[in-house]
């Protein structure tokens, strides 16, 4: 899949890297981590994907993690598409959705756009992106675009107040 939609037709190499950045906020530091975890390979990878990067964040210190996740919400597209996805066999079992939001939980962080689809369409459901914040934070304003831009994902707006 990554050589056709990329290489193929693109003519450019698909790359993953993430960004971790602190930022002083008031009187504290606050981690922002943004990745985009590729939709051409296994389920489980994209997961330990999602645990290294966590693994790269200072415990100590609150973090906001986003990004384009490329989670699949829908069995049947998983089943349709995952011979091209680099699934394994285990992966057609897998509920890639209830394995996400089980680390995130573990992590200490909240999907504040669970259960909403950022893909272009609403139905079949596919929150492909994702806003994930610490317990001690609160969501003020929360909104998913309803156009998109240059992407078939939607924009996510957010404002998040730190409650200590």
């Amino acid at each position: 899949m990554t050589r056709v939609m990329y290489s193929f037709i693109r003519g450019i190499t698909e790359n993953h890297s993430a960004s971790i950045i602190s930022i002083r906020y008031e009187n504290r530091i606050l981690q922002i981590a943004s990745t985009r975890l590729s939709c051409a390979i296994s389920m489980g990878d994209r997961l330990a994907s999602l645990v290294s990067l966590a693994g790269e964040l200072d415990a100590t210190v609150p973090a906001i993690v986003c990004g384009d996740f490329n989670i699949m919400d829908s069995k049947l597209l998983n089943v349709l598409s995952g011979w091209t996805r680099g699934f394994t066999l285990k992966g057609y079992f897998l509920n890639e959705r209830k394995e996400f939001e089980r680390i995130i939980s573990q992590l200490g962080l909240t999907n504040i756009f669970k259960n909403q689809s950022t893909f272009f369409t609403k139905f079949p459901r596919l929150q492909f992106d994702h806003i994930l914040i610490p317990e001690e934070a609160r969501v003020v304003y929360q909104e998913i675009g309803k156009r998109t831009f240059g992407s078939d994902h939607r924009m996510l707006l957010v404002d998040i107040d730190f409650l200590h």
